[in-house]
């Protein structure tokens, strides 16, 4: 801008004065940006500036600020600079410089959840099943640093009931771990007991009922099996059937039974005519009879229905 004045008839002429008005500096700040490992790089960053006068501000600037960030893709965990190249923008009154700006990669997190789990009672874990969410694109387990486990407290014989899977101990350079635990349920194994058949003479005591298991890969000593049956037979005719019925108290197990028979057979008695012994001429009046094998307990003259005849050649 010129500026002149004239010389009037009480001032002295003098030489016109120059004024240059520059352009006002602007100066503008990349927000710092924090991205996930992965994650996709902006193109566009939030910039602040300042220097505004007269009310003016951002919509008198034309043209785009072109982020030239100092790192390629966010594959990298750490702190990188982001600079701004402003020679696109444009504004009548103003320049315009930005300083850099600050993109922090973080680790991204990686959940890993635990399965549940249903077995059966002495059934054990080979391995407790793992899931991943949050893998970016070509990463797996194979490229962590420590892959997590899981584990509980369950063994082998641990009794029926719910137990914790906890996972833990990933590490990875990437990644930060979340973790999810998960159940163990363990169920009652089915167990079927069969009582053997018993067949025995009438009136001989019960000494044992032998049982049966399946399957047989159970903790025998678990169960105690009783049973209902006569103590002694001879409360049983000949011929007589009753049922063996087992029970158990282990409660880690589902029962089903199988009843077995208890048959009671006729008993073999010896019939023994005893010896006599008489004088020449004198008649025998009666032969006696010997039994052997009773049931305890048993007269022969009252429980055998037809008495067995006893006879010889001799006459006197």
């Amino acid at each position: 801008y010129r500026v002149s004045r004239e010389n009037y008839a009480t001032y002295e002429s003098i030489e016109p004065v120059t004024y240059t008005i520059e352009k006002k500096a602007l100066h503008g700040t990349i927000a710092p940006t924090t991205l996930l490992y992965g994650d996709m790089l902006p193109t566009t960053y939030d910039v602040t500036i300042t220097g505004f006068v007269g009310g003016e501000d951002q919509s008198v600037l034309s043209g785009d600020i072109v982020f030239v960030p100092s790192v390629a893709n966010t594959l990298t965990i750490g702190e990188f600079a982001v600079s701004a190249n402003v020679g696109g923008v444009n504004a009548a009154n103003y320049t315009l410089t930005v300083s850099n700006g600050l993109i922090t990669v973080e680790k991204k997190v990686l959940t890993v959840t635990a399965s549940d789990l249903t077995l059966t009672y002495c059934d054990s874990v080979s391995e407790y099943p793992l899931s991943y969410s949050g893998f970016i694109a070509g990463d797996s387990i194979e490229n962590l640093d420590t892959i997590p486990v899981a584990t509980s407290e369950h063994i082998w014989n641990s009794p029926v009931g719910e137990y914790e899977i906890t996972v833990g101990g990933g590490e990875d350079d990437h990644y930060t771990f979340e973790y999810v635990n998960g159940t163990l349920t363990v169920e009652k194994k089915a167990v079927t007991i069969t009582a053997k058949d018993v067949t025995v003479p009438y009136g001989t005591k019960i000494e044992d009922i032998v049982f049966t298991y399946s399957p047989s890969d159970f903790i025998r000593d678990e169960i105690t099996v009783t049973y209902t049956a006569p103590e002694y037979s001879v409360t049983l005719g000949a011929g007589n059937v009753v049922d063996v019925v087992p029970y158990v108290g282990s409660e880690n197990y589902e029962y089903s039974f199988i009843n077995g028979k208890l048959t009671v057979e006729k008993r073999v008695v010896t019939a023994t005519a005893d010896d006599q012994t008489v004088v020449f001429g004198d008649p025998v009046t009666k032969y006696s009879i010997t039994f052997d094998n009773m049931a305890e307990g048993e007269d022969p003259a009252e429980v055998i229905d037809t008495w067995p005849n006893a006879s010889s050649n001799y006459t006197a």
